[in-house]
């Protein structure tokens, strides 16, 4: 008899962005590398949702009242092993922050977003 697998889920992310267009193109991206996402098109609405347990968290910093910081300290209180991206059409020396294991700058390439979440997580798993 074969030995059996191990029963692993897609890796949960919470995606938070403003512009509908990129939240949706971001979407598309991860869920085609097999993550599961949950998106957020404002950070009042991402912190109503970081309770529900995820592995990544990947949000825009100017989100417009509550912003990707605030986001990413509440994300970190309530997934403590959860990874934090940062994406920011800022200068990358203006995001800074013990909430942020990453941060990448707009535009972004859909591969270079994958691979550093792939490492991010761990080493392209």
């Amino acid at each position: 008899m074969a030995a059996l697998e191990p029963i692993t889920r897609a890796p949960r992310v919470l995606l938070v962005d403003d512009e509908t267009v990129i939240l949706n193109c971001l979407r598309q991206f991860l869920e085609f590398d097999g993550y599961e996402v949950r998106c957020a098109s404002s950070g009042e609405a991402a912190l109503a949702l970081v309770g529900e347990g995820f592995d990544l968290l990947v949000t825009d910093l100017a989100l417009g009242g509550v912003n990707g910081y605030e986001v990413a300290q509440r994300f970190r209180e309530a997934n403590p092993g959860g990874k934090v991206a940062l994406l920011t059409g800022w200068s990358r020396n203006d995001t800074h922050g013990e909430a942020v294991d990453l941060v990448l700058t707009k535009p972004l390439r859909s591969a270079d977003l994958l691979a550093a979440l792939r490492e991010l997580r761990g080493g392209g798993e």
